[in-house]
């Protein structure tokens, strides 16, 4: 049996033009063809169309058959001398198919080669869905004449009909249409809606350092005599209450103090000395206190055996230790009052007889005064977190200086006194805050406005946020006047002055090497950097809309 020979399927679109198809055809190295076209495709209308199939076909050598459902595509098809399939997968080509009727004044003849000028054509247009089919091969309607015409190394002819004879037209491709005319809204609204140009002019800068005073005014006082630049701030006050738990740290020795009755003496004077209530004596370097006052009677001479002898005056007094502990059980001996000066202090004195007695010891924790302290900074601690948490949250879109917030403590106090033996106690404070705060943007043009003003002529002042800084110390802050003082020092650059708007004026609508020549005439410019976007534009120019131009300096 012979084998079967391979053939090639190719699926048509319906808005395929014949060159294309064509195109197709000549790729294909399978030497049996089946093309299946769509109903109502661009190919079927025109039997000029179907008849440069049959003839390409013929010149490569193809076997080349059509399936189509498109009843009248057939009929064409089999006029023209194309085999048509009912399948692709039919073994047999149609033979004959029902054509429709046409008006003898449809009728046209269509003369392709000098061969088949002896066999006409009758090529149909089908208009009227109702209209009666021929099954005869060839039609009796009386030929037209054609002319010769060459067309793209086909050779085929062109006609003439009657006037009253309807032409075949090309079917209007509305798809392809609707998206060509949204292409071109694309590119004119990308134009006027997304073209954009941003220029960065380099220039060698010089340093420039300035300082400035700038006062930030209540809103509420804005009639505050002030003098320099200034701006609007807004006064944020706020209450804050806290209380914690604090434990008691301070010590405190209760146990029992020394006490004795000592004798004191007089050798100093004649006359009487007194000492008061409360003075303090030592011995051993440990401090006692007299409980009452004490006259010590003057010393009295006496003559024996021819020598004159001074005998002390002499009285007693109770002395009790300044604390309590066992280290003032002190031993017998001379005491040393601390008031007097140290030449009467080896005169006038005090002495234990015996050793003293009865101080012991008990520590126990108290609140001291460090401990109510130190709780009192730590509640103001947390207080000022809280404080700079809910500003800042309220101000979200202002700026608040670390050193601009005045906390003031209003009140304090513990449920326990100073000095009471406990473990814990509690502390309560009630804090009060005050902050100027204002809007960056503000602070900025007030500063720059002011500081440009002191700038030589003929340079200009370039701000580059990455780069320069503006420092700034809060100098007063009386919130009563409702202000604050702010000291702000700015570190920068000086360029050359160069009118940027007159720039943008004559440089619309051009391409990159066009601005960087105009550009670059000017001796005081670095370099130039030209960025135009989007990128998929087509056009590489600078808008023709002004405002859609940006142009930077920048120092090097």
């Amino acid at each position: 049996m012979e084998k079967a020979k391979s053939k090639k399927i190719i699926y048509i679109e319906s808005d395929d033009e014949i060159s294309g198809i064509i195109s197709k055809l000549s790729r294909v190295d399978e030497k049996t063809i089946i093309l299946v076209i769509p109903k109502g495709a661009v190919v079927l209308q025109s039997a000029v169309n179907l008849k440069l199939l049959q003839r390409h076909a013929k010149d490569i050598n193809v076997d080349l058959s059509v399936v189509t459902t498109d009843e009248i595509g057939k009929n064409l098809a089999l006029q023209v001398g194309l085999q048509v399939l009912d399948r692709v997968d039919s073994e047999s080509p149609l033979l004959s198919h029902g054509e429709i009727e046409p008006n003898q004044s449809e009728t046209i003849q269509v003369e392709l080669d000098e061969t088949a000028k002896k066999a006409p054509v009758p090529i149909h247009h089908f208009q009227d869905n109702n209209a009666t089919s021929q099954n005869e091969e060839n039609s009796d309607i009386p030929a037209q004449k054609f002319e010769d015409t060459e067309v793209e190394n086909f050779h085929i002819k062109n006609f003439k009909t009657d006037d009253s004879q309807p032409r075949v037209k090309k079917k209007f491709n509305i798809k392809k249409t609707f998206i060509n005319i949204l292409i071109l809204m694309a590119l004119g609204g990308g134009l006027l809606f997304f073209h954009s140009a941003s220029i960065i002019i380099t220039v060698i800068g010089e340093p420039f350092e300035q300082s400035q005073k700038v006062t930030v005014v209540d809103e509420t006082k804005k009639d505050a005599p002030v003098e320099g630049p200034q701006l609007a701030g807004k006064l944020i006050e706020l209450e804050k209450k806290e209380t914690d738990n604090f434990d008691a740290t301070g010590k405190k020795n209760i146990g029992q103090k020394t006490r004795a009755t000592i004798d004191f003496y007089n050798n100093w004077s004649t006359e009487s000395q007194n000492i008061s209530k409360n003075t303090i004596i030592t011995k051993d370097s440990k401090n006692f206190v007299l409980l009452s006052d004490v006259v010590i009677p003057g010393a009295t001479l006496s003559l024996q055996e021819g020598k004159i002898t001074t005998n002390p005056g002499k009285t007693s007094g109770s002395i009790e230790a300044e604390n309590p502990g066992e280290d003032y059980n002190v031993k017998a001996g001379n005491f040393t009052i601390l008031s007097l000066t140290s030449d009467k202090q080896a005169k006038i004195y005090g002495t234990g007889a015996k050793d003293l007695t009865g101080g012991s010891s008990q520590e126990v924790k108290i609140i001291s005064q460090d401990d109510f302290d130190n709780a009192v900074s730590a509640l103001k601690k947390k207080a000022d977190e809280s404080i700079k948490q809910e500003i800042t949250a309220q101000t979200k879109d202002r700026i608040l200086l670390d050193n601009a917030l005045e906390i003031i403590i209003s009140e304090k106090k513990s449920d326990k006194n100073v000095g009471s033996q406990v473990d814990k106690f509690a502390v309560t404070i009630k804090a009060t805050a005050k902050a100027l705060t204002f809007i960056q943007s503000d602070f900025e043009s007030a500063f720059i406005e002011s500081v440009s003003k002191q700038i030589p002529e003929g340079k200009s002042l370039i701000i580059n946020n990455e780069k320069d800084q503006i420092i700034t110390t809060v100098k007063i802050k009386d919130y009563e006047k409702g202000i604050m003082e702010i000291n702000a020092t700015i570190k920068t650059q000086l360029a050359p002055k160069i009118d940027l708007e007159n720039i943008k004026n004559n440089i619309k609508f051009k391409n990159s090497a066009q601005i960087n020549e105009y550009i670059s005439s000017n001796n005081k410019v670095e370099s130039v950097n030209v960025g135009i976007s989007p990128n998929w534009m087509p056009i590489k120019r600078t808008p023709l809309i002004k405002k859609r131009i940006e142009v930077k300096l920048e120092y090097k």
